[in-house]
């Protein structure tokens, strides 16, 4: 996101984001919608926010090798329908 300069509001389905350079890789490496909490972004950095992530979904973030691995497993207080698998055997 180092290449963003800020992202517009278009309305209540659309945004426009606007680059300070131009990216090619923006699409492909990070074009999808991702929700994350601003709060605790503000609250522990970005640093922090990239190595203890937070989500919305049916799996949690337990750790990061960089280059090697992520390990997840199932959240168990997740609002909906669990996944099969809980984890990493």
């Amino acid at each position: 996101m180092k290449s963003v300069d800020r992202l517009e509001v278009m309305d209540d389905y659309r945004i426009k984001i606007h680059f300070k350079e131009p990216d090619v890789t923006f699409v492909p490496n990070r074009g999808s919608a991702v929700i994350v909490s601003k709060g605790y972004y503000d609250r522990v950095g970005e640093d922090k926010f990239t190595k203890q992530p937070v989500g919305t979904g049916p799996y949690k973030f337990v750790s990061h090798v960089s280059g090697e691995h992520i390990d997840i497993e199932r959240f168990e207080d997740y609002w909906g329908e669990k996944p099969s698998v809980k984890g990493r055997a």
